[in-house]
């Protein structure tokens, strides 16, 4: 198969393929898949209890990989969400900025041209300081650290994103809100 191909493949299933190559030494692909108790079988047709989603709360999504962002709005449209789906960083801080009460929370990748995740959120959260946020990384370097720290971000999620520990830190930080 083609590395597109398993790239689609691992992507549907909620994973995500890392390739590491070192001139005259060869490469390394490595595989991520979700962690799941279930061992074969459909997908149940219901996804989370629908009544932990309230008002269709919407979501500023940012990720460059359409393949990603489009399977994420997918998932979280299916779980009651509104989402608002950008690839391009600096169009979405465009658009925030024009409307920043617009959304409830914002899901962002790290790893980004133009404008990484951790810039784009420290901007959003200079217009909108308390808007809940989460960071999608594959590696939590120092700056995402501190970022957290610091309280700039709410929560990060590590790849292969986990969707149910994505969707209850979104029910946590909606929560959160919700009773401020």
């Amino acid at each position: 198969l083609g590395l597109s191909v398993v790239k689609n493949i691992l992507i549907s299933h909620g994973g995500f393929i890392e390739v590491r190559s070192v001139p005259g030494r060869g490469s390394d692909f490595l595989i991520y898949l979700p962690v799941t108790e279930r061992t074969t079988g459909p997908e149940p047709a219901r996804g989370r209890e629908p009544e932990k989603v309230r008002d269709h709360p919407a979501v500023l999504l940012v990720d460059d990989d359409t393949r990603v962002a489009r399977y994420l709005t997918r998932r979280l449209s299916r779980e009651g969400y509104e989402v608002s789906k950008f690839t391009d960083p600096e169009e979405a801080l465009s658009v925030f900025r024009a409307e920043p009460d617009a959304w409830k929370l914002v899901l962002a990748d790290n790893a980004m041209p133009k404008l990484k995740g951790t810039d784009l959120i420290r901007q959003i959260r200079q217009c909108r300081p308390t808007l809940p946020t989460i960071l999608i990384t594959g590696y939590a370097d120092q700056e995402v650290l501190r970022m957290r720290r610091e309280g700039w971000i709410d929560e990060t999620l590590n790849k292969p994103l986990d969707f149910a520990r994505l969707a209850d830190a979104m029910e946590k930080l909606l929560r959160r809100e919700e009773e401020a």
